[in-house]
Formats: C-alpha cells, sequence, structure tokens
C-alpha cells in the first residue's frame, strides 16, 4: 500500500471534467485508489464518488494505493494532480 497527500490546485476543484479524466486514468490500474479529502473518501474509479466528495481548491486530499501495479498508479495520479490547472 501506497499512501502520499497533495492539494487540490485547480481553481475549480475537481468538478466535471477533471473528474471524469481522473477516472479514465485509474481505470487504466488494476490496483485500489481511494481519495480521501476532509470528511469524505471516495473511489477514484467512481465519478459519482469524487463528485459527491466536493474537492475544491485548497482541500488536502490523501490517495491510497493498494495492488499489483501501486508504484505506476500512485504515480500517475499524483501527476495528474499536481498539474490539473484550467483556465
Amino acid at each position: 500500500m501506497i499512501r502520499g497527500k497533495t492539494v487540490v490546485k485547480n481553481v475549480t476543484g475537481i468538478h466535471a471534467r477533471p473528474a471524469a479524466q481522473l477516472v479514465q486514468l485509474a481505470k487504466q490500474y488494476q490496483s485500489r485508489i481511494t481519495i480521501r479529502g476532509g470528511l469524505q473518501t471516495c473511489d477514484a474509479k467512481s465519478i459519482f464518488s469524487l463528485l459527491h466528495a466536493c474537492l475544491k481548491q485548497g482541500t488536502q486530499i490523501e490517495i491510497i494505493v493498494e495492488g499489483a501495479d501501486e508504484d505506476a498508479a500512485f504515480q500517475s495520479i499524483i501527476s495528474y494532480l499536481e498539474r490539473l490547472e484550467e483556465p
């Protein structure tokens, strides 16, 4: 299991478009990918779960990845979240 923290930097948070892109990215991996932000815990492979978490700019989130390809999945998810910026 790998854990790491980052902060949502995107001005509009994780709304529909970035959530859909994140789900598409997460589904490329076998590992279970969980995101915790505030009091919410969500499945990174579920758009409804991500949108329900209401992850806004400035929210500290923890990414938890567990499975056969956890190293690659963790690096990919963290990289996506840290470079996510929309105009």
